[in-house]
């Protein structure tokens, strides 16, 4: 990983400090990939999960810390089956210094901290996508689910009324022509 890159990642990590619960998050995400590499259930992650999305995503540049790792967006997930090892450590290292030491360690000396900004544009736009995406696809099953309930109804109304051809003879029934309504003693028969 190249310094810019590093100092990017650090100036974006600076901004999580404070969100624990991000931090951490990401911690487990990264560490789940360092103790088993060849894993790739562990190196791709659905944007649209809600617990990501509470803990993570709602954090601003917590995506755009992923990104400047290496993950890549491919839309509703988030791959890092490119992204090297080196890399997954160097990310982890950033965000571990985020982590208060325990009561007792010796404590590291401070860190500037790039002051946050009111908002991450990118970030929000995107999340806008999704939940206008996610929005949509509740709309299309409602109306899958409002037509099949219809069809349901309308098919158990179809069988709910007696056919009125059950009380005449049909096909291999008639044995007669007085079966069918014909006397062929009368005239005209």
């Amino acid at each position: 990983m190249s310094e810019d890159r590093t100092e990017i990642l650090t100036a974006l990590a600076a901004e999580l400090k404070g969100h624990d619960d991000c931090i951490n998050t990401l911690l487990r995400l990264l560490n789940n990939i360092i103790k088993d590499p060849t894993e790739q259930k562990y190196r791709q992650i659905r944007v649209t999960n809600a617990t990501l999305q509470q803990k993570v995503f709602s954090v601003t540049n917590a995506f755009d810390f992923l990104i400047a790792m290496g993950w890549e967006d491919q839309g509703e997930h988030l791959n890092a089956a490119t992204v090297a090892l080196d890399d997954i450590r160097i990310g982890k290292a950033i965000l571990e210094s985020l982590v208060p030491a325990p009561v007792g360690a010796p404590s590291a000396p401070p860190q500037p901290v790039t002051p946050p900004r009111a908002h991450n544009a990118v970030a929000e736009q995107r999340n806008k996508e999704i939940r206008e995406k996610m929005e949509e696809q509740r709309r299309q099953k409602d109306l899958i689910l409002q037509r099949s309930h219809a069809d349901q109804a309308f098919k158990a109304k179809q069988h709910a009324g007696a056919s009125k051809a059950e009380n005449l003879k049909f096909g291999g029934n008639i044995n007669k022509f007085s079966d069918v309504g014909v006397d062929l003693n009368r005239a005209g028969g």
